[in-house]
């Protein structure tokens, strides 16, 4: 009996654990709805009880019907914005992609470079006798 008892604990916790991952399966945890739209209308702003110098209308509703505006025109624009941007690294990565690499025209430099007026390579292969040095020298310093 309790190896009967063991199979069905087992199946039980497996069912349970399948029906938990389709649970999640169902959204992404920690999202929630928003929608595109408010989804309260600036009207019923108008009803409200207030004291100041201008009425609801132009203290609540057109205020916001304004807000409401200039936030879908500033969206649109800047989705416009983002097609440009994309359009246009498209087109930087498709020159980029076709570019040749450049290759090194004419001969190296270095700067200060004496090698063919004097020999340096010469002096090192000739014997020491032959290397003329001065017998004195003359001081220039003048301390």
């Amino acid at each position: 009996m309790s190896v009967l008892r063991r199979i069905a604990v087992l199946g039980i916790v497996s069912v349970a654990a399948l029906n938990a991952q389709l649970g999640l399966a169902q959204g992404v945890p920690g999202a929630s709805y928003r929608p595109a739209q408010p989804t309260f209308s600036p009207w019923l702003n108008l009803y409200q009880r207030n004291s100041g110098p201008l009425d609801n209308y132009h203290t609540f509703v057109r205020p916001e019907m304004q807000l409401r505006a200039t936030l879908r025109q500033q969206r649109t624009m800047l989705q416009d914005q983002g097609e440009g941007l994309r359009e246009l690294s498209g087109q930087v990565s498709a020159v980029q992609q076709s570019r040749a690499p450049a290759h090194p025209t004419g001969a190296g430099s270095v700067f200060m470079d004496y090698e063919h007026y004097y020999d340096f390579t010469g002096s090192a292969n000739r014997p020491r006798s032959a290397i003329q040095r001065p017998t004195s020298r003359a001081s220039t310093r003048g301390f």
